[in-house]
């Protein structure tokens, strides 16, 4: 388990995703009092090879946006299912099974589940919260290609997505 849904990079904790200026420190907004501890962010050493995400200005500044309005914009607020990948990065357990056809992940939250086919089934009917998922094996790297994603869809809370994702696992 990891703390990436907070950020898939190194943070540190913060006692809430909202924070308003205080004192002497930022404090929690009164937006999120009500959440109290649930509402907090544990420190994660992050998830990414190198340690930082090169991202586009543009990107980054997106990320910031949604972060500093995350009490309005995330779906895991909303108890919507959380998205590909970040169902896998909550810090609550799942289960993998696999046949020669499909990988299916059941996950805790919002009992979302995920089918990767191992074999392309042509193009979604429509866009989904958790997309649909073709994947390949590179020796013991599962190569995850993700499209028909929602618009709404975030990223460990940094960032939306409306396109193809490409996610790799190590088994």
């Amino acid at each position: 388990m990891n703390e990436a849904n907070y950020d898939l990079e190194a943070h540190v904790a913060k006692p809430a995703m909202a924070l308003r200026p205080g004192p002497y420190a930022p404090v929690p907004a009164a937006s999120v009092l009500a959440l109290g501890a649930v509402g907090a962010v544990p420190p994660s050493l992050g998830v990414v090879e190198g340690g930082e995400i090169p991202y586009k200005p543009e990107m980054l500044a997106k990320k910031k946006e949604n972060q500093e309005n995350w009490p309005t914009r995330d779906p895991e607020i909303k108890c919507y299912l959380p998205g590909v990948p970040r169902a896998t990065y909550i810090p609550q357990p799942f289960q993998i099974f696999q046949n020669a056809k499909q990988i299916f992940f059941a996950y805790q939250f919002a009992g979302a589940v995920r089918d990767i086919f191992l074999k392309d089934p042509g193009a979604a009917p429509v866009d989904s919260w958790m997309g649909q998922s073709v994947g390949h094996w590179e020796g013991e790297t599962l190569v995850i290609d993700v499209g028909s994603i929602a618009p709404a869809i975030f990223i460990a809370m940094c960032c939306t997505l409306s396109s193809v994702i490409l996610v790799r696992v190590r088994m």
